[in-house]
């Protein structure tokens, strides 16, 4: 756990590696507690930008909570060095992860994000189970052209959801995706 200056007030932050048991391993997020509300997005990103990962968590308690035992309501928020982004899987389990390694008796934590709620789950062997939101997409053909040109290869298919601004491409083997630019 380090601790951050940020105008004065002190924050305390944790390190976190997300999918792997091992030091120095897996995907790092840092993970920081807003306990009296998020900062201003500006102040939110240059400690995003100082800490210089892929993401930083910044949460905070809801007012209202679950009756269910063992369970925990957050708003969660991720920001990379330079922008805030609307989902971070990785930076949710690292903050679940800090939230329930302090307050073990939390086992499911309902985390209100842009994206939608994402809830984790502490299984009983320990290791942590989340649900992605699932979202409709369309196919839009009059994209493929483009895509491949970007990348190098053509998709068989592009899928796009309204209001968004990313695709997701389907190849048809692992092969042409090795092989993308």
């Amino acid at each position: 756990m380090g601790k951050l200056l940020q105008g004065g007030d002190v924050y305390t932050f944790s390190q976190v590696d997300a999918f792997t048991d091992v030091p120095f391993r897996g995907n790092p997020a840092a993970v920081m507690e807003m306990a009296d509300g998020f900062l201003p997005d500006h102040q939110l990103q240059a400690i995003a930008a100082e800490h210089n990962l892929a993401e930083t968590s910044f949460w905070r308690l809801r007012a209202e909570q679950p009756s269910a035992p063992g369970e925990l309501q957050i708003d969660l928020r991720w920001f990379t060095p330079t922008i805030e982004v609307e989902l971070c899987g990785h930076a949710t389990l690292a903050c679940a992860h800090t939230v329930m390694e302090s307050q073990p008796e939390v086992s499911t934590i309902l985390c209100h994000t842009l994206s939608g709620i994402l809830t984790v789950t502490k299984l009983p062997d320990g290791r942590l189970q989340m649900d992605f939101p699932a979202h409709e997409l369309d196919e839009r053909p009059e994209l493929i052209q483009a895509v491949g040109a970007a990348v190098g290869a053509v998709p068989g298919a592009v899928l796009w959801r309204e209001g968004q601004r990313d695709a997701l491409a389907l190849f048809s083997s692992p092969g042409q995706i090795r092989e993308l630019q």
